[in-house]
């Protein structure tokens, strides 16, 4: 099944309204975020060494609007007002969209590689740690995982949250969470 979601995943105890959609497992707090593709906010990012610089930059720009948590504002903004309104300085923001099956071939193996973009990072302490918006390599048809599997575990995230039917999109979380 395809599968399309942002979350923001962070240890830090936090109390969310109960209108944002959120997850408690395993000592961490999964936010589904109700957009995805956000490769721009990460791939900018890379430029800063703390995060409040780099959204400090984001208010200087032409396309920043005050966000209210609609899916019209920009997305940069959303994320932003979000990860400041409730004090975030230490999470991982995974965004991962997969849109069909192809064929592949190697040396050693044949079968079926799902195509998917695949964006990551990571910040502690309100310093940007990691980030990459480009985790695949289209000469090699596997995710660079090392980076993000190092901040992951360091964050106490230990197991694979993107195969859990709940978070195969934003859709999928929302209906859980209404449960």
């Amino acid at each position: 099944m395809p599968q399309q979601i942002l979350c923001i995943i962070t240890p830090q105890e936090i109390n969310l309204h109960k209108s944002i959609v959120h997850f408690k497992i395993n000592e961490l707090t999964f936010i589904p975020v109700d957009f995805s593709l956000i490769d721009r906010f990460i791939k900018d990012s890379q430029n800063f060494r703390f995060l409040k610089d780099y959204f400090e930059h984001i208010k200087l720009q032409d396309n920043f609007k005050e966000a209210v948590f609609d899916e019209d504002d920009e997305p940069e903004a959303h994320l932003m007002k979000l990860i400041q309104n409730y004090r975030i300085d230490h999470f991982i923001i995974e965004d991962y969209y997969e849109w069909e099956y192809t064929p592949f071939e190697s040396l050693r193996e044949k079968g079926y590689l799902r195509s998917f973009e695949y964006s990551f990072m990571y910040v502690k302490n309100g310093e940007i740690i990691s980030a990459d918006s480009s985790l695949f390599d289209d000469e090699n048809p596997q995710i660079r995982y090392a980076d993000a599997q190092k901040y992951r575990e360091e964050l106490g995230l230990d197991f694979d949250w993107l195969s859990q039917e709940k978070f195969y999109s934003y859709d999928c979380s929302k209906k859980e969470y209404l449960k």
